[in-house]
């Protein structure tokens, strides 16, 4: 090689690494190194179990929400594009396909990401691996799974940026690194936006906690009372001589075993010289439960971002039908959804070089007819747009130049047809007929 070549070898490689010095100090912005002071580990500091059971697993309304989601963003259709020469091109056939739709050997793509939506409405994360090949790590994902937010997690580096991810099960864990340059990983976090915390996203479930739980809390309370016969409690009172303390004792353990639960109802027999009982607490209309209940309904539904309507919520006119209902939340709450997946998927699957994207498709969607009939209810009345105009907003490519004109409703024939005057045509009709003859 020479000493010039080893010289220049060793210029390149000095090179190298203050490229690498540079983009870690353009990374690391100099507010985020004064978040942490040396590596740390940051845990979730939700109660993943807690929100799990006491929202998703006992109350009707969460669940239904979080169901509702994830099973609109997962129907979403994805196709592939790619950027060429200034135009973009639907690529029919690429191992993408065959990932998204086979992503494991457990899962289907669309239950892949149904799962991925539930975690990030439930816990305000969702955490996705990818596997490669060890022969080729240098190829694209073979794998895809969703991991629990509960047991990941997040390695901070002496920067205050993220340095890796820490799956731990039992005693058993496995850390995946986090490019320092390019800031990318074999984990890609689907984080909702909170305004407290650097590295975990705040979850729906949060701002709803209190209406949740004051929900579960109603349902528990009817549920007791529907077990003791819709009867409130009993105020005994003995107004000639008090009890003693072991005729109260006495009384108060033949009430629990023998008037409560399934002997609801029973006659009590109290001995002694004036003995009164009244009924005593409150029934439902008078705490207005049902209506009270209602509206802690729609506080729930209103943090989720769906719609009352489509949980069948009675009492609610915000909306004039169910299919504005169900329109709306595929407008606001699951274009959201799918397009923060998209663009996620998107910065983490492909180079930029590629000029590779996933695009969702939305003529897929059901719901979105309405939008669909719009467009095509414009495109056919909009008599000053040419066809190839009108076949672009209806999502067809256009014709060429044959395309390039405009009909007009009187027989649908070109316009230049209609300002060149009848004169002017008869006239190049009969040009026409002399060169015929000729």
């Amino acid at each position: 090689m020479g000493f010039l070549g080893t010289v220049g070898k060793w210029l390149v490689q000095q090179e190298r690494k203050n490229a690498i010095k540079r983009a870690n100090e353009i990374r690391a912005s100099m507010a985020q190194a004064l978040l942490y002071q040396g590596q740390g580990v940051r845990w979730t500091d939700r109660d993943y179990e807690k929100y799990a059971e006491e929202a998703y697993m006992l109350n009707s309304v969460v669940y239904r929400c979080i169901v509702l989601i994830a099973q609109a963003v997962s129907a979403v259709d994805l196709i592939l594009m790619q950027r060429q020469r200034g135009k973009d091109v639907e690529i029919e056939e690429h191992e993408v396909y065959d990932l998204l739709d086979y992503p494991n050997m457990e899962d289907s793509g669309k239950f892949l990401f149904y799962k991925l939506i539930s975690y990030f409405d439930l816990m305000g994360n969702g955490f996705l691996e990818r596997r490669r090949l060890l022969t080729a790590p240098q190829e694209g994902a073979k794998e895809l799974y969703v991991l629990r937010p509960d047991r990941m997690q997040i390695l901070v580096g002496e920067n205050g940026a993220k340095s890796g991810y820490r799956y731990k099960v039992g005693l058993q864990e496995v850390t995946w690194p986090v490019d320092a340059v390019t800031g990318k990983s074999d984990i890609l976090q689907l984080k909702n936006f909170h305004p407290l915390d650097d590295f975990w996203g705040l979850a729906p479930t949060e701002p709803a906690a209190r209406d949740i739980d004051t929900d579960n809390e109603q349902v528990t309370h009817n549920m007791r009372l529907l077990q003791n016969q819709a009867r409130p409690g009993m105020l005994f009172f003995f107004k000639k001589q008090g009890l003693t303390d072991e005729q109260y004792e006495d009384l108060e353990k033949r009430l629990a075993q023998d008037f409560s639960g399934m002997n609801t109802g029973k006659n009590l027999i109290l001995e002694g010289e004036e003995v009164d009982a009244k009924p005593w607490g409150w029934n439902p209309a008078e705490m207005d439960f049902i209506e009270g209940g209602r509206e802690k309904m729609r506080r729930i539904a209103l943090a989720y971002g769906v719609p009352p309507m489509l949980l069948g919520i009675p009492g609610d006119n915000t909306y004039s039908n169910y299919k504005e209902a169900r329109l709306d939340f595929t407008e606001t709450t699951v274009f959201a959804r799918t397009h923060w997946l998209v663009n996620a998927l998107n910065g983490w699957l492909f180079e930029r070089k590629s000029k590779l994207y996933l695009s969702p498709d939305w003529d897929s969607v059901p719901a979105l007819e309405p939008r669909r009939k719009e467009t095509w209810d414009k495109a056919v009345t909009a008599n000053w747009l040419t066809v190839n105009e009108k076949r672009a907003m209806t999502g067809y490519d256009d014709v060429g130049e044959e395309g390039n004109v405009v009909l007009v409703p009187s027989g649908q024939i070109p316009l230049a047809d209609v300002v060149a005057g009848p004169e002017e045509n008869e006239l190049e009709e009969e040009e026409e007929e002399d060169g015929d003859e000729e």
